[in-house]
């Protein structure tokens, strides 16, 4: 009698295929043993033979695996090249320290002995924050008045400044109606630099009130062009066109009767 008998194979599985993790502001972390972010590797009780890790790897510095010794429950570091037996597990748990701000992604690789890739993912992904904070910006500025058509105002001034505990990109001053503004702000703020200043001018080209905004866009917004849907801070502006009138008093000058080629005195 034959009695054929197949090679022993692991049966690997992951308990999640994705991972996202929260928003963690820049130079700071995330995750750990406690945490939810945390990926299980089983060797399935159906398989027919031990699973060997050999490799745990990730794409990008701004995720980390939690060093093995740290307090937790069968880290998979400490598995490394050692048999995990039909039905038993290990697990990876991870942390995210971002180093730019925006959305960061990224990929977990367990490398083994399970057929038919030897190799399994998952996908990470986090927001990073910025560590700056904006101050300094009021919500609105006093109106600038009546200014003639064509006519530049008088500037008014606004100062930002970075509350936070890092730096702040600074990645667009701009306005909307008739209100122009210059500024001497640099492109990073860093904590402990002096405020910059902001200068807003109104020069009206239609007659009437008018208002608009003064838009400053950095990476320590809510939302920013690095993030979905973002807004930056604003201050409300408003002033009023007027057109140039000249009035002449008196209106009536009399001479009276001078003889031909005579000049009067003037008036």
């Amino acid at each position: 009698t034959l009695t054929a008998t197949g090679t022993p194979a692991p049966a690997v599985s992951l308990s999640t295929p994705f991972l996202s993790f929260p928003d963690t502001v820049v130079g700071t972390t995330s995750g750990g043993v406690l945490d939810l972010t945390t990926v299980t590797v089983t060797n399935s009780p159906t398989a027919t033979g031990p699973l060997t890790i050999s490799g745990i790897s990730i794409s990008t510095a701004d995720f980390g695996v939690v060093p093995p010794n740290t307090p937790g429950p069968g880290s998979c570091q400490l598995m490394i090249g050692i048999p995990l037996a039909p039905g038993d597990q290990c697990r990876i748990p991870l942390v995210f320290s971002p180093t730019i701000t925006g959305l960061i992604g990224a990929s977990l690789v367990i490398t083994d002995d399970a057929p038919p890739s030897r190799s399994q993912s998952v996908t990470l992904t986090g927001l990073g924050l910025s560590a700056g904070v904006v101050s300094g910006l009021p919500a609105s500025l006093p109106d600038f008045g009546k200014v003639l058509l064509n006519a530049g105002s008088a500037p008014q001034t606004v100062t930002l400044s970075n509350t936070g505990t890092g730096p702040m990109q600074i990645l667009d001053i701009y306005t909307d109606g008739y209100f122009y503004a210059a500024t001497d702000c640099p492109s990073t703020l860093n904590v402990g630099d002096p405020p910059c200043t902001i200068s807003v001018v109104f020069t009206p080209y239609d007659p009437g009130p008018q208002t608009g905004h003064l838009y400053v866009s950095t990476d320590a917004d809510p939302s920013t062009p690095n993030y979905p849907g973002g807004q930056p801070t604003s201050v409300a502006l408003s002033g009023t066109g007027i057109t140039d009138v000249v009035q002449l008093f008196p209106r009536n000058l009399l001479f009276g009767e001078r003889p031909l080629n005579n000049t009067s005195p003037a008036k």
